[in-house]
């Protein structure tokens, strides 16, 4: 049985990311404490292919957890939009 999708953000999404510009990019981490939310629900939303998250060049593929992910602001507001599967 899989668990329900939370339908509606916690907190708007202008208020937790409008400092960020479009060109620059978040860790796990920063997202996470930007929108309140564990960073483990962050890496299982990338694990499970909701959430749009970058490798940086030359990191090790086959070890995951061993890089940063950079994650783009517009792929953070898009999946918390959507809703997401804590």
């Amino acid at each position: 049985m899989t668990k329900p999708k939370v339908p509606h953000p916690p907190a708007p999404i202008p208020a937790a990311l409008a400092d960020i510009g479009p060109a620059e990019t978040m860790t796990v981490l920063q997202a996470a404490e930007r929108l309140g939310i564990s960073d483990k629900t962050i890496r299982k939303a990338i694990q499970r292919g909701e959430l749009i998250a970058h490798l940086p060049p030359g990191a090790n593929r086959t070890r995951p957890g061993r890089f940063k992910y950079a994650i783009r602001p517009e792929d953070i507001r898009a999946w918390w939009m959507r809703g997401y599967e804590p």
